[in-house]
């Protein structure tokens, strides 16, 4: 083990008070600095790490955001190789002011560039910012809202989303928070002369502070060629002090007092050095049985850390144990009322189907009546027919009885005058005889001819009445076929009586003259209606001929369909046939 130190905090106007790694990876990803912050409450402190804990990788980049580019690197690891990800990574000082001025945030965050240009000289995306407060508040090292807290871990913000935080931050005249693109080189230098603000000087960072940590010997190897006191003063300090106080030669004598004198307790402390190397060889000798001792000791904590272990997985096992039946349990009450509900549901589903099926059930009975009810009424209608042309043809047939009966008579009567007169008149009898059997087959035809053009008509009239009803038919499928494209649809039907109906049968049923049927489609895109109107006949012509206008209808019948829909609406579809609408 070695033992890495490095003093901290000394400025001349602002002291270190605190430092936040956030998602740091080093080692080739070996080891990462999820969320730690560091506190040196402006004071000298010493950071002791054992080899391979990452001494280089702490300084490499504590060091980064007081910088430049080019003094970011070491000899063994650039620092944009730490860098392989579109996440961020942040890098926050908090410097403490003098006098009670208050404090102030630096920092960088930093991802992988992912614009990569070719002539872009750096291949990361840097964001430096720099936040002044006087307590503590949202943009302080500790609140800086840049990770949310999530159910189970830490959630880091991406990078674009970090800089519309701070671009909010930045026009707030309330908040003293400055962000720079590092990447640019006028946002750069304006970084750079913000941090001198606070007297924190990348000059020094870059040629002492820097100087010290491109390794771990590097202390050593900076006073390496200054072997008494005037070699370390001229070769490392007052160049440096000399540009700060140039316009102050006493002070500047005096810190070279300082310095000569602290050469000189240097010198005076060697002797103390050797007893501290004696203390160390004894230390050494007793390393062994210090080890041990530790040995057993951490053993023994170590089983009573496992005693404890246990004894609390046990608690924890009984623990989630409890708290597993009584979710079970819960879980069971919440299955049997889903349950439940489900079945409740799926019964008001089916329900609605049979109420539906039924309602439909129910317009086609009432259609089927109506039909039947037509039909019925074509029926008596053709039998009416019929009749009048049986009692037609029997009229005619009654006047060539009549007419052939007179004739017969005269024929009888010249016979008898002819036996009176004792003539001969047999040929002329049978010359009678054969043209009265002549014209009574003749008038037998023409009767049947008559009956055959009769029951043609009839024939007729049937046919008549079952176009009407086919239809009628296909206005009810065309309606079923609507109901099923437009997920439901309205239906009113019902006869058109005039003022001096006409009745038939015994009972004096009352007929009809006209039939009507009005269609509402409410739930579509842009809801439509139509009217059929069919009159108590023929009715062969295509279905288009019979569509009319629902207000035509509601003049015919004297009601109101649709009232429920806006007034707008309802006059725009009453008032239209649109057969396209409806597909034919």
């Amino acid at each position: 083990m070695s033992e890495f130190s490095e003093y901290w905090g000394w400025q001349r106007m602002s002291k270190i008070n605190a430092i936040r790694l956030i998602n740091v990876n080093y080692n080739n990803n070996a080891y990462r600095i999820s969320d730690e912050t560091m506190y040196f409450n402006g004071e000298s402190t010493l950071l002791s790490l054992q080899n391979g804990g990452g001494k280089s990788v702490l300084v490499q980049m504590l060091t980064a955001p007081f910088v430049h580019q080019r003094y970011r690197n070491t000899k063994d690891r650039l620092f944009e190789s730490y860098f392989t990800t579109n996440k961020p990574s942040f890098i926050l000082v908090e410097w403490v002011l003098d006098q009670g001025a208050g404090y102030v945030l630096t920092g960088l965050m930093v991802r992988k560039a992912q614009d990569l240009q070719e002539d872009k000289k750096e291949n990361l995306d840097i964001i430096g910012i720099v936040s002044e407060y006087q307590e503590p508040c949202i943009q302080d090292i500790r609140h800086l809202p840049v990770v949310e807290k999530g159910k189970k871990e830490m959630i880091l913000k991406n990078f674009n989303s970090c800089k519309l935080l701070f671009e909010s931050y930045k026009k707030d005249r309330d908040m003293k928070f400055f962000y720079y693109d590092l990447t640019n080189y006028a946002q750069s230098r304006q970084y750079f002369d913000k941090l001198m603000e606070y007297q924190i000087n990348y000059k020094e960072w870059e040629t002492i502070i820097k100087k010290i940590n491109v390794k771990e010997s590097g202390l050593s190897d900076l006073f390496s060629d200054c072997r008494d006191e005037k070699g370390l003063t001229e070769k490392w300090f007052l160049e440096a002090i000399e540009s700060k106080l140039n316009k102050d030669k006493n002070r500047i004598r005096e810190f070279q007092s300082i310095l000569e004198k602290y050469a000189g307790q240097y010198k005076d402390n060697r002797s103390k050095i050797k007893r501290r190397d004696n203390i160390r060889a004894f230390k050494e000798e007793a390393e062994s049985i210090r080890t041990r001792a530790e040995e057993y000791q951490e053993a023994e904590r170590e089983e009573g850390k496992q005693e404890n272990k246990i004894a609390w997985f046990i608690h924890d096992v009984n623990a989630l144990l409890n708290d597993t039946q009584k979710e079970y349990s819960a879980s069971k009450e919440q299955l049997e009322g889903l349950d439940k509900a489900v079945a409740r549901v799926e019964y008001e589903e089916l329900s609605s189907k049979v109420y539906e099926s039924e309602k439909e059930k129910n317009l086609h009975l009432s259609d089927r009546d109506m039909i039947d009810m037509e039909r019925e009424n074509l029926q008596e209608e053709a039998a009416k027919t019929q009749e009048k042309l049986h009692i037609l043809a029997c009229a005619r047939g009654q006047q060539s009885v009549n007419e052939e009966k007179g004739e017969l008579e005269l024929l009888r009567e010249k016979i008898a005058v002819a036996r009176q007169q004792g003539e001969d008149l047999e040929p002329e009898r049978r010359a009678l005889g054969f043209s009265l059997k002549c014209f009574l087959e003749g008038q037998l035809r023409d009767n049947r001819g008559q009956q055959n053009i009769q029951n043609e008509s009839a024939k007729k009239a049937g046919e008549e009445a079952d176009k009407k009803a086919q239809k009628i038919q296909e206005l009810e499928e065309k309606i079923r076929d609507w109901a099923i494209t437009d997920s439901a649809i309205i239906i009113i039907c019902g006869p058109i009586i005039e003022k001096t109906p006409q009745k038939i049968g015994k009972n004096k049923v009352t007929v009809p003259q006209k039939f009507f049927k009005v269609i509402l489609s409410p739930f579509t895109t842009s809801p439509k209606a139509i009217g059929f109107l069919f009159k108590n006949g023929r009715s062969v012509s295509p279905l288009a001929t019979y569509a009319v206008s629902v207000d035509s209808i509601e003049t015919l019948t004297g009601m109101d369909f649709f009232a429920p829909l806006p007034d707008d609406l309802e006059n725009k579809i009453e008032s239209q046939v649109n057969c396209d609408q409806w597909g034919f």
